[in-house]
């Protein structure tokens, strides 16, 4: 991993997005499963992750309202400091999120 800014040790996760975003990465990129840094960020419970997305100013819903939010997968992976981040930047969940919920709960009980 990359050295931390002024120090010896490795660098954060909030680090290393900041070093990318100078670089010239965008900050509402999507991977080839259609998941944004923020999405992922969220199903993984990284929360300082999750607060320096948001303040690089992030798009909770990346791939339009018709699609699972950051805010939905937060709340599938029971991630509290994520959603309640989400819900302190003005973020709810949408039909979307809520219909992705349900089904997720579904499948996951007829496993």
């Amino acid at each position: 991993a990359l050295a931390a800014s002024g120090g010896d040790g490795p660098a954060t996760a909030p680090q290393l997005l900041a070093e990318a975003l100078a670089g010239g990465a965008a900050v509402g990129a999507v991977d080839t499963l259609g998941f944004s840094l923020l999405d992922l960020s969220c199903l993984t419970g990284q929360k300082a992750l999750v607060a320096s997305l948001l303040g690089a100013r992030a798009a909770p819903a990346c791939r339009g309202l018709h699609k699972p939010s950051a805010l939905m997968w937060a709340h599938w992976a029971n991630c509290e400091d994520a959603v309640v981040l989400l819900s302190a930047a003005g973020v709810s969940l949408s039909n979307a999120d809520l219909e992705g919920l349900q089904r997720l709960r579904s499948t996951w009980a007829a496993l």
